[in-house]
């Protein structure tokens, strides 16, 4: 009585056939994540030569510093020129929850997770603008927070000057305008790092 037996042997073609699938998709890996890099990198480049700022975000330490030296109440209008990930609108919206709130940023990697941020945790009242902010009206900003480099600063305040009422509270983060003086600067340690916040109106 013969026993008919089952072969294991494996086709040649078909190692052939899986190490050419495996090559395939690390292939396929690699140039997706130089693909998604090489984005992520023009998003920051960009960014920065578009505004001359680059993404720094506020220390989360220094929001109620922040908020408090706006002095905001529920009929503001708080404005934030190069806002990064909308932090500081967020935070301040938080604490005054019936203020208005609009974030202008250039830089697409920024103004990108701040608006996944108001996705995941949505606040009505808060504008999130892609664009450069010398070319969107702010005039009806009773409120302002800026965190940018003096010489943006400078070029910035003739259209500060134009558009925005006396009356206007304006918060810089470590740097000064050239041409005009802070009414007030507050000096503020979080840990080893010290920054200064000054105010103008």
């Amino acid at each position: 009585m013969h026993t008919s037996r089952v072969s294991n042997h494996i086709p040649p073609w078909y190692n052939v056939y899986i190490m050419s699938t495996y090559y395939v998709v690390v292939a396929t890996i690699i140039a997706f994540v130089v693909a998604l890099g090489s984005v992520v990198l023009y998003m920051l480049l960009s960014g920065k030569r578009k505004t001359r700022v680059p993404y720094l975000p506020i220390c989360t330490e220094l929001l109620p510093h922040i908020a408090g030296m706006l002095d905001l109440n529920r009929e503001s209008i708080l404005y934030d020129l190069g806002s990064g990930d909308s932090r500081v609108l967020r935070y301040c919206i938080d604490k005054y929850p019936y203020l208005r709130a609009v974030g202008v940023e250039w830089a697409l990697l920024p103004h990108t997770i701040a608006r996944l941020w108001n996705m995941i945790h949505p606040r009505r009242n808060l504008r999130l603008l892609h664009g450069n902010f010398f070319h969107i009206s702010i005039s009806e900003c009773t409120h302002l927070f800026i965190y940018l480099l003096p010489e943006v600063m400078n070029e910035l305040l003739p259209k500060l000057k134009a558009e925005l009422s006396a009356e206007t509270r304006i918060i810089s983060c470590d740097f000064k305008f050239d041409a005009i003086e802070p009414i007030e600067s507050r000096e503020i340690f979080v840990g080893k790092r010290m920054y200064t916040l000054y105010a103008y109106s």
